[in-house]
């Protein structure tokens, strides 16, 4: 045999070899063609890859653009957002346009004093109570015998329980009586700027402009107001009271308290402008602003000296 013949045959024996192998671990081999066809595949393979990485990206880009155009919404709606800053307030929380987590009473007796007296806009305080626009605050004023005491009742839920109860006080008759030495007041300040007052010249003499009336069941209500103010004296004990002044010739700011209790809520009431901003700071620190005519900050522990100033666009004005 010569030396070709024994090399060719050492190589059919080895490929013999390897086919029986790989058969035996139960692979195959595939012709050249057949090669040519897995290389194919490969290349689909990738072509899908690829075109999974596209759809990927695309998808990616589809985001990339969904976010920016997010985040330029975001831009054009916080351009009209009017800056602000407040200080820490630790006391009931406070929101414009509050949900109370109490019902608001609907069943109201035909002598109500809410029925009684229109011209106190008692009709623009039920519609209100009545459709979810919980007034921003109401006042608490009481002068018994010299005692003067003014509270702002600002928990939504507080406001509630004030209005419900004044809605069962009916009015009995007109009376020929006075009382000089004492008196009461509720002033419940709505959303829309209107201020909407209750006075009596003692618990049971409603005050009006046509004369003095007789009002039963207000038991509860001044229980309610005796509470309130209790704890706000108990505050005041505890904190002291600090003054609050606006500066001089400063004709934009109606209406604030001339004291308060560090840490309290401070209700500050503005003319309403058209075609501008109002704004307010109470020492250096601008104050919240919750519409064209109420601005909110919480009492510092010193003295405040309230200031507003007015900005508009060109050819703006206020009212």
């Amino acid at each position: 045999m010569s030396k070709l013949t024994r090399e060719a045959l050492a190589i059919i024996c080895a490929v013999a070899f390897v086919v029986f192998a790989l058969s035996a671990c139960g692979c195959s081999v595939t012709s050249s063609s057949s090669g040519a066809g897995a290389g194919g595949s490969s290349e689909n393979a990738v072509s899908s890859s690829a075109s999974a990485n596209t759809g990927s990206s695309s998808a990616s880009s589809a985001t990339g653009d969904a976010s920016a155009t997010s985040d330029n919404s975001k831009g054009a709606s916080s351009s009209g957002v009017r800056k602000t800053v407040t200080t820490e307030y630790s006391g009931p929380a406070v929101v414009y346009k509050s949900v109370p987590t109490i019902p608001v009473e609907t069943d109201i007796p035909e002598s109500s004093i809410l029925l009684f007296d229109e011209s106190r806009y008692s009709g623009a305080l039920r519609y209100d109570m009545e459709h979810g626009k919980i007034p921003l605050r109401c006042n608490i004023w009481s002068n018994e015998e010299g005692d003067l005491l003014s509270v702002d009742v600002v928990d939504p839920d507080q406001i509630v329980q004030i209005y419900n109860l004044l809605s069962k006080m009916t009015v009995v008759e007109k009376s020929d009586m006075s009382v000089l030495d004492s008196g009461y007041r509720l002033m419940f300040y709505l959303t829309n700027g209107w201020e909407v007052p209750y006075s009596f010249e003692d618990r049971n003499l409603l005050g009006t402009e046509d004369g003095n009336y007789i009002v039963q069941g207000g038991e509860e209500l001044w229980g309610l107001v005796d509470q309130i103010q209790a704890e706000y004296r108990e505050r005041a004990e505890a904190r002291g009271l600090r003054n609050i002044t606006v500066k001089e010739r400063d004709e934009f700011i109606l209406s604030y308290p001339s004291q308060a209790v560090p840490g309290d809520l401070v209700f500050v009431l503005t003319a309403s402008v058209t075609d501008g901003s109002m704004h307010v700071s109470a020492n250096g620190v601008e104050a919240k602003n919750w519409g064209d005519f109420c601005f909110t900050f919480t009492m510092p522990d010193a003295d405040v000296k309230l200031e507003s100033w007015f900005s508009s666009p060109s050819g703006g004005g206020w009212v």
